[in-house]
This record gives structure tokens, C-alpha cells and sequence, in this order.
């Protein structure tokens, strides 16, 4: 997901670097933001605390979860439209 090496990634975790910088909504990468919250929960199961960002700002996983929610619902809309011939 990230195409860093593991040694990379576990350096950056002291080092308070990001793990994963990129837009967790591209369409070709739709599952990239389920990735991410399996990512963050594997991450809280070994008592690393992940800050998470969105767009500059500190966001907590409830609010990324409801971003990820919306998301869904939206593109739900989007492909029901397009099977019914109107997208």
C-alpha cells in the first residue's frame, strides 16, 4: 500500500513520520482507505498511538471512520445511478 519497505516504516513510527501520505479517495484506489483503517487498528493493537491528518489538520479514527462512511454512501449513489443508465 505504502511501496515502502518495512524497515523504512518502522523506522518512521519513532521517528513520527507519516506512514502513509497520500488521497485515501482516488477512485482507481477505492479499498486504499480500508487498507489504512486495518492499518491503524493493527497499529493500536501494538500500543502505537497513529496521528492521523486530513489536509493539515489532526483528525481522530471516529472522524476518519465518518469520512470513510460518507464516502461510501456517496459512491453507493454514484454506481446505483450508473446502473440505472442516469450517471
Amino acid at each position: 500500500m505504502t511501496g515502502r519497505a518495512i524497515s523504512d516504516l518502522t523506522k518512521a513510527i519513532p521517528e513520527g513520520r507519516p506512514l502513509f501520505d497520500g488521497e485515501l479517495f482516488a477512485r482507481p484506489r477505492e479499498d486504499t482507505l480500508h487498507t489504512v483503517l486495518s492499518l491503524l487498528e493493527q497499529l493500536e493493537r501494538l500500543g502505537v498511538c497513529p496521528i492521523i491528518k486530513e489536509s493539515g489538520y489532526e483528525i481522530s479514527k471516529a472522524i476518519l471512520r465518518n469520512i470513510a462512511e460518507a464516502s461510501e454512501e456517496s459512491m453507493a449513489r454514484l454506481r446505483k445511478l450508473d446502473d440505472l443508465g442516469h450517471a
